[in-house]
C-alpha cells in the first residue's frame, strides 16, 4: 500500500511540475522575440536530460543532494537558508520529493519540444485576428494557444501517467527504495519480489504487476474522460 501511495504521489508531483513548466518554456520560446540561434540553444539545453543515461543522471543529482559537499546545500547556505537543510540528507529525509524533482527535470525538455511544434502549427492569422480584436498576450494564450494545443497537453498528461507508473530506475539507482520504503514505488516493489530476491515470489510479483496495470489503465481512462469534456 505504501508503494501504491508513493506511485500516485509520484504521478501527481510530476504532473504538477512538468505540465506548467513545459508549457511555460514552450510559450516563452515561441512567443517571445528571440533569435533563432537562441531558441535552438535553449531547446538543446532543455533536451539534454533525455539523452543522458539514468546512471549519469543519478550520479549527478546524488552529488547535488550530497549532505556534505552537495551543490544544493551550498546554495542554501550561501543565501542564508541553511536551516532548511535536512540533518540526514535530502535523499534520506525527503526521498520521494527529491526523486520527483529529478524525474520532472528529465521530462520537461521532451514535452516542451512537442508543445513548441504544436504552437508553431497554429495559424498566425488567428493571433492577428485576436490582436485586431484587442486581445493582449494573456488573452491570446488563453483563447488561441491553449485550445490549439489541447490534444498535445492531453497526450503529455497521459504519457506522464504511463511513464511514471511502473518506472523504478531512478528510485532504485538513487535511493533503492529509501529508508523504510519512503521511496518505494510499485515497479521497484515488483522487481524486488519477483527478480531481485534470494527466494523470488514470482506469483506474488505477478499479482502486484496486474494491480499496477489496473491502476495505470484506470488513471488513463479518467484522464482521457476529463480531457474530453468540452472538447466540442
Amino acid at each position: 500500500f505504501k508503494a501504491i501511495k508513493n506511485d500516485l504521489i509520484f504521478v501527481l508531483g510530476k504532473e504538477i511540475l512538468i505540465v506548467p513548466l513545459a508549457l511555460l518554456f514552450a510559450v516563452a520560446l515561441t512567443r517571445l522575440r528571440m533569435k533563432k540561434a537562441e531558441v535552438s540553444f535553449y531547446r538543446f539545453i532543455f533536451y539534454i536530460p533525455n539523452i543522458l543515461s539514468v546512471i549519469i543522471i543519478a550520479i549527478m543529482w546524488a552529488f547535488i543532494y550530497d549532505p556534505y559537499i552537495g551543490l544544493l546545500n551550498g546554495i542554501l547556505k550561501a543565501v542564508g537558508l541553511g536551516k532548511l537543510i535536512p540533518a540526514d540528507g535530502w535523499l534520506v529525509e525527503h526521498t520521494l520529493g527529491s526523486i520527483i524533482v529529478v524525474a520532472s527535470w528529465c521530462g520537461i525538455g521532451l514535452y516542451m519540444i512537442i508543445l513548441i511544434s504544436a504552437i508553431n502549427s497554429i495559424s498566425k492569422e488567428l493571433y492577428e485576428a485576436a490582436e485586431i480584436d484587442g486581445a493582449g498576450q494573456w488573452e491570446q494564450l488563453w483563447y488561441v494557444t491553449l485550445p490549439g494545443i489541447r490534444g498535445q497537453i492531453t497526450f503529455m498528461i497521459t504519457s506522464i501517467v504511463f511513464q511514471t507508473l511502473g518506472s523504478y530506475s531512478l528510485t532504485m539507482t538513487m535511493a533503492n527504495g529509501g529508508v523504510d520504503g519512503s521511496g518505494m514505488v510499485m515497479g521497484l516493489y515488483v522487481y524486488q519480489h519477483g527478480i531481485d530476491s534470494l527466494t523470488p515470489q514470482v506469483g506474488y510479483a505477478n499479482a502486484a504487476a496486474v494491480l499496477l496495470l489496473i491502476i495505470s489503465g484506470s488513471l488513463t481512462l479518467l484522464v482521457n474522460k476529463w480531457s474530453s469534456r468540452g472538447e466540442d
